[in-house]
């Protein structure tokens, strides 16, 4: 297994945000980015690509009437996705997918061996529920994680029920951007047993 760490540094990430105006702006990308690069730490690390979330992804943990309604409001930039408190700017679906999309890469590169840590700096968007954006969070790619991690475990156990072993954990962290507090934290190989601890997938 790889001891290596894979950072998301993808100026692409940075469309996921509500206008230069708003506390959640483009520059908070910047802000990582800029950091990231004066400690030196893009030399120590493997830089990843964000991904785009096929839409099946996205249905792992949203309903669909509240996807389509995001891809229509993404369309026109106008109005809100929730009660006023996150707008629907435009292409914010396109933005929102990539933020999904990278965190359910850096799980498949966990779980196929591929790094020991993984590290997405715009995302932990945990506030949206299955049919509602809220607190700037459209996409809540922590649930959506959680649900193909644990469908995973369930096809994993179903195939070889002693295919699991006690190698080294590797590590996905989800980061609260404005709080700094860790709100996923996914370890493999003991990533199978998910399925057996319901009362810990998130329900909002």
């Amino acid at each position: 297994m790889s001891s290596s760490t894979i950072v998301y540094a993808d100026e692409r990430l940075a469309s996921y945000n509500f206008g230069e105006e708003h506390p959640f702006g483009p520059a908070r990308y910047s802000a990582f980015y800029d950091e990231f690069i004066a400690r030196g730490l893009n030399q120590r690390c493997i830089i990843g690509r964000a991904v785009i979330a096929e839409r099946s992804s996205i249905e792992l943990f949203h309903k669909t009437a509240y996807i389509k309604r995001v891809i229509e409001a993404s369309k026109t930039g106008a109005g809100y996705l929730d009660q006023g408190d996150t707008p629907a700017v435009k292409d914010i679906y396109e933005a929102a997918v990539l933020v999904v999309g990278s965190v359910l890469d850096g799980v498949d590169k966990l779980v196929k061996g591929e790094c020991q840590r993984a590290f997405i700096p715009i995302a932990g968007l945990h506030h949206a529920s299955r049919d509602s954006a809220a607190g700037f969070c459209v996409f809540n790619d922590c649930g959506i994680a959680i649900e193909a991690c644990t469908m995973q475990a369930v096809i994993q156990q179903r195939v070889s029920a002693s295919s699991m072993t006690a190698a080294s954990p590797s590590r996905l962290c989800v980061v609260d951007t404005t709080s700094g507090a860790s709100l996923m934290s996914i370890s493999t190989p003991t990533m199978a047993t998910a399925s057996s601890t319901p009362s810990k997938r998130i329900r909002t």
